[in-house]
């Protein structure tokens, strides 16, 4: 992160921006990020999101309190996917820096992201302070990252259409 000015509190460029896509290519998880507030108790939560294909982000929501998520998509190619408490399929939004960029998600609302494209970038920002996920915030219905089943939950994502219920958590 550069220190601009005493008035500016920090500046990204493209070469972090690129910089990061690279971590995020050779991270296990297929995705990096990068903070730009101050600490987790910051009221307002920034950062630059790096993500790769075939990163898995179990579908989420922010409930507790609840707290809507803007998504800012400055590089690349991903989808939005929205589910209902069941964990079928709402709506799924492409986004694209070119055409349909943002997305500003309701508070309490299960989401997930398809990544398309190596090198996509997004800024997120939401409410603070950061918490780790409370009882509620995972579904039962999407396997948690890391267990049986996150291809094969993956692969499903990748082509879900509205309507559409993804194969059952495991275990």
């Amino acid at each position: 992160m550069n220190k601009a000015s005493s008035h500016l509190q920090c500046r990204i460029d493209a070469e972090q921006l690129d910089d990061l896509s690279r971590q995020a290519a050779s991270a296990p998880r297929r995705r990096m990020h990068l903070t730009i507030h101050s600490d987790g108790e910051d009221p307002v939560q920034r950062l630059f999101i790096a993500v790769e294909p075939g990163t898995y982000i179990q579908p989420h929501r922010h409930n507790a309190p609840p707290r809507a998520e803007t998504f800012l998509l400055l590089r690349g190619s991903m989808d939005l996917i929205t589910f209902n408490d069941t964990g079928s399929v709402l709506e799924r939004h492409a986004l694209a820096p070119d055409s349909t960029c943002l997305a500003d998600i309701a508070p309490g609302a299960w989401h997930s992201y398809d990544c398309h494209a190596p090198g996509t970038v997004a800024l997120e920002i939401k409410q603070g302070p950061y918490r780790p996920a409370a009882p509620g915030e995972r579904p039962d219905w999407a396997p948690a990252e890391g267990d049986a089943g996150c291809e094969r939950y993956l692969q499903w994502m990748t082509t879900a259409g509205v309507g559409a219920s993804g194969p059952r958590r495991v275990g």
